[in-house]
């Protein structure tokens, strides 16, 4: 949001044009300079349907339990066309964390170090197609499917490996308190 959130005087509700509560305020852009740099005019919200769905969890814990693949994915779009990937939309798995339930599922990252458009890529990883029973268009669809549900939640992950699909079962982890979704 570009409302102005400054630090010690501002959060609640962010509210639009029609006085509706759209978001929470949560945090602001700094410059890069910490909390002296000041705000730059960028703002972050919590969607209020995000708020909606997390706050009964806030009030009975005091935290957040979100599920914990243990991954992170690229989009397979029209960018990546020039790649000759075998299908044209997906999550391209670019690392699996140790230890992690994506790994214990057998998913696979990325181990052929490429560059595209001077941004360093992945390839040869496996790609996510569906999760939960949804199909998988971008990068977002896998952080939303494991961020809507529990730990010990188990999903089904449908896998393009090479040119075979595969189907593996994860049961989710306990988010760490920083990491991949």
């Amino acid at each position: 949001t570009d409302a102005p959130i400054n630090p010690g005087n501002s959060g609640g509700p962010l509210i639009d044009g029609a006085g509706r509560v759209i978001g929470i305020n949560s945090q602001i852009e700094t410059g890069g300079s910490g909390s002296s740099g000041g705000n730059i005019g960028i703002g972050f919200a919590v969607p209020i349907d995000t708020a909606k769905q997390i706050i009964p969890q806030l009030q009975k814990s005091g935290r957040v339990d979100r599920g914990f693949l243990g991954v992170s994915t690229l989009t397979i779009d029209k960018s990546l066309k020039g790649l000759n990937l075998p299908v044209g939309h997906g999550a391209l798995v670019q690392s699996v964390t140790p230890a992690s339930p994506a790994q214990k599922a057998g998913i696979r990252a990325g181990n052929i170090a490429a560059s595209l458009n001077g941004a360093p890529i992945q390839l040869g990883g496996d790609v996510i197609t569906r999760i939960a029973g949804n199909e998988v268009r971008t990068d977002q669809d896998v952080l939303n499917a494991v961020a809507g549900r529990q730990a010990g939640d188990r999903v089904k992950v449908s896998l393009l490996r090479g040119r075979r699909t595969t189907e593996v079962t994860v049961t989710l982890g306990e988010r760490p308190a920083t990491g991949t979704p």
